[in-house]
């Protein structure tokens, strides 16, 4: 099972490769999508898979966060290059950064055997911030 899991991931790094190139030509969108799409339920599935079977390996632990990131930027730079968009550039700027800085911090913590406070929640999976609603 971790083999067919970790090879959704490298699945996600090869259709990052795939799109940025589809997204060079500009009669090609439509598919881009649908491979993008289909590299988001790759994302969703390796996890559950992992998560339902308890299958987790060090190399996919190491390799899906890797997979995600390869995926966004090789799209925003690709989207930046084909539409000759600075805004586009810029924001995605702001997404390396911003990966960087989170990827150091890791690094920082486990360097300093705090594991634990940048572990990856499932709050954090979704993306989502509750706050209670003021009245």
């Amino acid at each position: 099972m971790v083999n067919i899991i970790n090879s959704l991931t490298l699945l996600r790094i090869i259709l990052a490769i795939i799109i940025a190139m589809l997204l060079m030509q500009n009669s090609s969108y439509l598919m881009a999508l649908i491979l993008f799409f289909f590299a988001g339920i790759t994302d969703y599935f390796d996890g559950y898979l992992a998560r339902k079977y308890k299958a987790t390996s060090l190399l996919g632990e190491v390799l899906d966060p890797i997979a995600d990131k390869i995926l966004i930027i090789f799209i925003l730079f690709a989207l930046a290059v084909n539409l000759s968009s600075y805004i586009i550039s810029f924001l995605g700027s702001f997404i390396v950064a911003r990966e960087i800085w989170v990827s150091a911090l890791r690094d920082y913590n486990a360097r300093i055997n705090k594991h634990d406070a940048t572990k990856v929640t499932f709050l954090a999976k979704i993306n989502k911030k509750i706050t209670p609603i003021e009245t």
